[in-house]
């Protein structure tokens, strides 16, 4: 956890302006708390983590963003992981519907004509 995180937070719980000492006082207690993970991250040695998948059509990851909310509009995407294809790409007014998300989906799945399996 960052001090940005953990700034926001704190912010959540007492305050709604953090006062202006505040990132020095988060920066010195990382570096206390977890040192190894301030200076991996002050000379850029995180370790990369590696996606596998099986093939296509494993995996089909979901996203939705509302970054065009304030147009009144959401975006949801459905994507192939393996290849790193679009499945759908929707703009709706709202993604907030199960079941226009469920639709999406087995549509996809009708489309390219293969079985469809819900799991969380």
């Amino acid at each position: 956890m960052g001090y940005v995180l953990l700034g926001m937070t704190i912010a959540t719980f007492d305050w709604t302006v953090l006062p202006c000492w505040f990132r020095e006082v988060i920066t010195s207690l990382l570096k206390t708390v977890e040192n190894d993970e301030v200076i991996a991250r002050r000379r850029r040695g995180f370790r990369r983590r590696h996606f596998w998948s099986a093939g296509v059509n494993d995996v089909w990851p979901q996203d939705q963003h509302d970054k065009w909310g304030r147009f009144g509009l959401w975006l949801h995407a459905g994507i192939e992981a393996f290849s790193g294809e679009f499945n759908w790409l929707k703009i709706w007014w709202t993604n907030q519907n199960p079941r226009l998300i469920s639709k999406y989906y087995l549509d996809t799945c009708r489309r390219i004509g293969g079985k469809y399996f819900i799991c969380h």
